[in-house]
């Protein structure tokens, strides 16, 4: 039973994270902030995350999703993908841990394999796979 609830407070740490990296860098649309509570209740049921967020005055669709593991007493992300639209849902850039791709679109072996970004130009680059990485990334993008 603590294990359980130890399990879901790492869960919910971790929507919370995203949530503050999200709201602190991007305008949101209020649906994000009002529909937040019900979606970490439904992360907590599933261990997989998915946030659809309409940001940039309603310009970009920011696509989270996360899948859930515990490793002892540590929350682990078992699988992700973050994705940046425009508003007619055409992907700009993406990332992910798929391992396919071994290499930059320089030929050189990737830094942190299996994670990877896909550019607007769709190269793959080097990318760490976290999150806050990924955000810097969109907001040079977006501005």
């Amino acid at each position: 039973m603590l294990s359980e609830i130890h399990h879901e407070q790492l869960v919910i740490d971790r929507c919370w994270t995203i949530y503050e990296l999200i709201t602190s860098t991007f305008t949101v649309n209020e649906n994000f902030l009002v529909n937040f509570i019900s979606d970490i209740e439904s992360v907590l049921l599933t261990y997989r995350l998915y946030f659809k967020i309409t940001i940039a005055k309603d310009e970009y669709y920011l696509i989270i999703q996360e899948e859930y593991n515990f490793h002892f007493h540590e929350l682990a992300i078992e699988n992700y993908s973050y994705i940046l639209t425009d508003k007619t849902e055409q992907t700009l850039i993406w990332s992910d841990p798929a391992p396919h791709h071994k290499t930059d679109y320089r030929g050189q072996n990737l830094t942190h394999y299996p994670h990877h970004l896909h550019d607007p130009k769709g190269k793959i680059r080097n990318f760490s796979g976290k999150i806050e990485d990924f955000l810097r990334e969109v907001a040079k993008l977006i501005r």
